[in-house]
């Protein structure tokens, strides 16, 4: 928990109020998640990891401290759109996170 807290910590720093966390390594990291497709939207208030339905039984078993959005349609517009309702106006992303997604 603590990595997420300096994740948070660094946000205003950075002049972003959201990070995008999408390179499997890193959600795995930060959530214990062991399945092979997932992402995370961290924010000062909220934690919320993405998935697919593939791993949605596991996602609830082996996640904690997120809220859960099991994705129905396209990933980067699920997470655009939960990032809107949670006020982000500026989000961060990783070096690895490719043009197409963007």
């Amino acid at each position: 928990m603590r990595h997420i807290h300096a994740i948070i910590g660094s946000l205003t720093s950075r002049g972003i109020n959201g990070m995008l966390i999408s390179h499997i390594r890193n959600v795995r990291y930060l959530t214990g998640f062991t399945g092979s497709s997932a992402c995370l939207l961290i924010t000062g208030r909220e934690r919320i990891f993405f998935t697919d339905p593939r791993y949605e039984e596991q996602a609830k078993r082996e996640v904690r401290g997120f809220d859960i959005v099991i994705e129905r349609n396209e990933r980067p517009k699920e997470i655009l759109e939960q990032a809107r309702a949670v006020g982000v106006k500026t989000l961060g992303f990783e070096s690895t996170v490719s043009y197409a997604f963007l």
